[in-house]
């Protein structure tokens, strides 16, 4: 049974093949079959005949529609895809490149051949771009100064005209970012300077230089050019204006001045600025002639007089009419001083010709208790006031200092030695040898300050003669106590404390000066400062600032910058009513005050019952 079956299969197939190879074969093929020899399978051309059950080998899938090969291709199968060659289609071309040889070898050459240019590409093996704004071995890069996404912005200072590889006139430079020194503006689009034309290269007539930045005429200023500097005039500006002279009219004469020189410098007037007024002198008319003062030198000073201001008024002579003789006094040198009479102050009375009339001009003064002493322009002392004691009848001079205790004096003579005259109940007018540089006179001892700057004191005895170590520059007495000013300018104090007199306040002080029982110091600053008792305001100081201090029994004293006094304390008998100054020197004693005029005389004020303040004649 089933070699009969055998048998039928293959003669089924001998009568098949018979039919392929005889195309003649007059038999219709079987329902399914078709083509030459039957070899087609109807329903899929791409099965195996003869029963179209499987796919032929070059092909895969159920439905045999895809290439077994995938590196072959349809409809056939058989030939390789277009990248591909070799036995097995597994070799790219030559032109072909990548895993599935789709791509070209040669970026430059477009598919599907790989073998023709990219449309970006031209010329023998594609070497040129084919549009000029692209550069580079495979034209992706912008050619000269093109820029953007796709080369296509030529920036504004290259022409675009020219592929965008030259400048857009007047630019210029590697970057065309260069604009010539004719030209200006943000886009290069204006003539600089003075420049004008279509190609700004004409300069105008009335300028010059390479900029075309100067004007022609060096006597004309920019920016125009159309007119004379100030110091120049005339048609061409070749001539010089008003005072000026130089090659270039830049010299303005001493005698002138202004920006234009064209007003007189100085005091100068006329009409050339050549005259001199008459109260001026000076190679410059700038300064005063003769004694003339003021801005204007039209001030014509109290001790100056006569049309041109050189002659000396009242009694002033010398050079410079400053020097007041001394048979003259007063603020203006127009009083007779002293005992001086007559017209021009020459005579002097018949009852004093036998002495110097300048007897009464003093150098220095100095108020004990009641009594008041001079130191005279001569050296010698004169005394006035309470003499129970011979306090009012100095000893012989000269001296050069004084100093007034409460009934005694004491002077410093030339050699430094102390001679002191007066109530001498505790030896106070005893003193011992110096020599010493000034003396200090209390109630009843004295001090006398060494030349080494150490003190030395006499009289009562106890802690008011054993003073402390210095050195010291300056010492002062009060009733009880005494002070030294240090070389550090800080007050050191010694003798009587019971009322803080002797305990000092803080410096630096530039001078010192004790009362009864108070002590004062002037701080650099021109303030008082006062410690001790106070039972009278006498330690409470008014307003500075002051020159110089000087303080009474119950009173002090200052002495301000302009010469006049001012008073604190007790004013029982008016001796903190200062009279009118200018003073140069106070002294304060027990209830009067004196004051030192510039002239040399003596002013005083207050208690005057002993004649203490009222200044004596010889």
């Amino acid at each position: 049974m089933r070699i009969t079956r055998t048998l039928s299969l293959l003669l089924a197939a001998v009568l098949l093949w018979g039919c392929y190879e005889d195309t003649n074969w007059d038999k219709s093929c079987p329902a399914f079959l078709t083509g030459p020899n039957c070899s087609i399978c109807v329903e899929n051309p791409n099965k195996l005949p003869p029963y179209c059950t499987v796919c032929k080998p070059q092909f895969t899938l159920a439905t045999c529609d895809q290439c077994f090969n995938y590196n072959k291709t349809l409809p056939s199968c058989l030939e390789c895809k277009p990248g591909f060659m070799g036995e097995d289609c597994k070799e790219c071309k030559p032109e072909f490149t990548g895993s599935s040889c789709d791509q070209c070898s040669d970026p430059r050459m477009a598919l599907p051949t790989c073998l023709t240019c990219k449309p970006i590409f031209y010329g023998p093996e594609c070497g040129q771009c084919t549009f000029p704004n692209f550069t580079g071995d495979y034209c992706d890069v912008c050619a000269n100064t093109w820029t953007g996404q796709d080369c296509a912005y030529c920036p504004s200072n290259w022409e675009p005209g020219k592929n965008c590889a030259e400048c857009v006139f007047p630019w210029k430079g590697e970057q065309c970012d260069e604009c010539p020194d004719n030209w200006t503006g943000e886009g290069c689009n204006a003539c600089a300077n003075k420049w004008e034309g279509d190609q700004c290269d004409v300069c105008p007539t009335h300028y010059t230089g390479t900029d075309c930045d100067q004007c022609a005429n060096p006597n004309m200023p920019l920016p125009d050019c159309l007119v004379c500097f100030p110091n120049f005039t005339g048609a061409g500006c070749d001539q010089c204006a008003n005072a000026w002279v130089g090659e270039q009219c830049d010299v303005c004469p001493n005698n002138w001045v202004g920006d234009n020189c064209d007003e007189c410098a100085n005091a100068w007037t006329g009409t050339v600025c050549d005259e001199c007024p008459s109260n001026w002198t000076g190679d410059g008319c700038d300064q005063c002639a003769n004694a003339w003062t003021g801005e204007s030198c039209e001030v014509c000073p109290n001790n100056w007089t006569g049309d041109n201001c050189d002659l000396c008024t009242n009694g002033w002579m010398g050079d410079l009419c400053d020097v007041c003789p001394t048979n003259y006094s007063g603020e203006n040198c127009g009083e007779c001083a002293n005992a001086w009479t007559g017209v021009d102050c020459e005579v002097c009375p018949d009852d004093i010709i036998q002495i110097d009339c300048d007897a009464y001009l003093f150098t220095e003064l100095t108020a004990g208790d009641y009594h008041t002493c001079g130191l005279k322009k001569d050296g010698e002392v004169l005394c006035w006031g309470w003499d129970a004691y011979g306090q009012a009848a100095p000893e012989p001079g000269p001296f050069t200092q004084l100093s007034a205790g409460w009934r005694h004096n004491c002077g410093l003579k030339a050699d430094g030695e102390a001679v002191c005259w007066g109530y001498n109940n505790k030896g106070q007018c005893t003193p011992k040898p110096g020599p010493f540089a000034q003396l200090a006179a209390g109630r009843e001892h004295t001090c006398g300050l060494k030349e080494d700057g150490e003190a030395v004191c006499w009289g009562i005895g106890g802690s008011l003669t054993t003073p402390k170590a210095g050195p010291f520059t300056q010492l002062i007495a009060g009733s009880w106590h005494t002070c030294g000013l240090k070389e550090d300018s800080d007050a050191l104090c010694w003798g009587s404390d019971d009322d803080g007199q002797s305990t000092v306040k803080p410096g630096p002080f530039t001078q010192l000066t004790a009362g009864g029982s108070h002590t004062c110091g002037l701080k650099v600053d021109g303030e008082a400062l006062c410690w001790g008792y106070n039972n009278a305001g006498q330690c409470t100081p008014e307003t500075g600032p002051f020159t110089q201090l000087t303080a009474g029994a119950h009173i002090t004293c200052g002495l301000k910058a302009d010469g006049d006094a001012l008073c604190w304390g007790t004013n029982g008998s008016g001796q903190s009513t200062p009279k009118p100054g200018p003073f140069t020197q106070l002294t304060a004693g027990g209830w009067h005050t004196c004051g030192l005029k510039a002239d040399g005389e003596a002013v005083c004020w207050g208690l005057d019952e002993d004649g203490q303040s009222t200044v004596s004649k010889p």
